[in-house]
């Protein structure tokens, strides 16, 4: 059996689960709610087969201020929060922290939030093909070394060089008692 590399490792999990449609989501961007109650929202870079994310040009912001900053300005202690859309984009400069880059967990995510625009079944076929084509070449170029298949090709010829040795050894004999002049 051939062994397989970190990179192969990774590709099986990501196909085997829908990380393939995160990574299919590199330069979208995206919001990512994270487990402490943040929000970011970025341009995804990359993602691996454990779903840590780097996202590039990000603004993270906090749940609890977003909440605290509508309670205040509508002077309620009720308020119907819709988690599902982003805060105004006056109160994202104001309150955010801006980030040229930033890596995150995927033990820290919550959830992702998708944009709206992509088609979901599209870009998971979109990676899988992705992964074949890349398996292929890869295949085609590269093949691991098969030590087993190596030993018993050496073991084979081992005795053929022996047979060939012998077959020739023979033939010089052969041919010395030929050509040499025996007077007996």
């Amino acid at each position: 059996m051939a062994q397989m590399t970190t990179a192969s490792k990774e590709i099986a999990k990501s196909t085997r689960t829908l990380i393939c449609l995160l990574q299919s989501l590199i330069d979208h961007r995206v919001l990512i709610e994270l487990r402490n109650d943040h929000f970011v929202l970025g341009m995804l870079q990359s993602v691996d087969c454990y779903m840590n994310c780097e996202s590039s040009s990000a603004k993270i912001w906090s749940l609890n201020d977003w909440i605290e900053d509508q309670c205040h300005d509508n002077n309620a202690t009720i308020i119907n929060l819709q988690c599902d859309r982003l805060p105004d984009t006056e109160w994202l400069d104001k309150h955010s922290k801006q980030m040229d880059y930033i890596f995150i967990k995927g033990n820290r995510i919550r959830f992702i939030h998708l944009p709206e625009e992509i088609n979901i079944i599209d870009c998971i076929e979109k990676q899988l093909k992705f992964y074949r084509e890349r398996n292929k070449n890869v295949m085609a170029i590269q093949r691991p070394f098969n030590w087993k298949d190596y030993r018993k090709k050496l073991k084979s010829e081992i005795p053929n060089q022996q047979q060939q040795q012998q077959d020739n050894d023979n033939n010089k004999s052969i041919t010395i008692s030929l050509t040499g002049d025996n007077k007996n």
